[in-house]
């Protein structure tokens, strides 16, 4: 059992809208509640059983965590916050405006990314994420048809109806 200086961690929500935190660039999934209330964290790499306990907002225990924040079971860190914020106002954007192109808003605000914190080398690539950008714009909106007998019109939307409204008028 360790405990980590800086015990500051940030709540995010994964692709998939699961519960997770990221501490120390490090992400941690849900492993279990315990029955006081407090949470036991596991480490998502497939390989490390680095742990950590919160209990009412504060982490009060950790496992296989080094007091740098490093893991026991030497691996790369996973993306940091920024960078996961980055990519959220991504997605944000492609709900904001459905008919732009995703890689001129992925453009536009990896630029932004690149002004307030001096580089973007951290961002994934395009070619990286565009597979997971636009299966989450296709989420978000309905298919375009493809062709005019799939295309369902609602009854009060019809000739028939609009005629009949238009006869009650006159």
């Amino acid at each position: 059992m360790s405990i980590v200086s800086d015990n500051t961690f940030s709540e995010i929500t994964t692709q998939f809208d699961n519960k997770a935190i990221v501490f120390k660039n490090y992400h941690f999934g849900l492993r279990r509640t315990k029955k006081d209330g407090s949470q036991v964290w596991i480490c998502t790499h497939k390989l490390c059983n680095s742990t950590i306990t919160i209990h009412e907002g504060a982490i009060i225990k950790t496992s296989l965590i080094k007091a740098d924040g490093n893991h026991e079971f030497e691996h790369p860190q996973k993306m940091a916050l920024n960078v996961y914020e980055c990519i959220t106002s991504i997605k944000r954007k492609i709900e904001e405006e459905p008919t732009a192109p995703v890689s001129l808003l992925y453009d536009q605000l990896v630029k932004k990314f690149r002004k307030e914190n001096g580089s973007a080398a951290a961002v994934p690539v395009f070619d990286r994420i565009k597979s997971s950008l636009y299966e989450y714009r296709s989420s978000q909106h309905p298919p375009i048809p493809k062709s005019l007998s799939t295309i369902d019109v609602p009854e009060r939307l019809t000739t028939f109806a609009l005629l009949s409204i238009y006869q009650g008028v006159c």
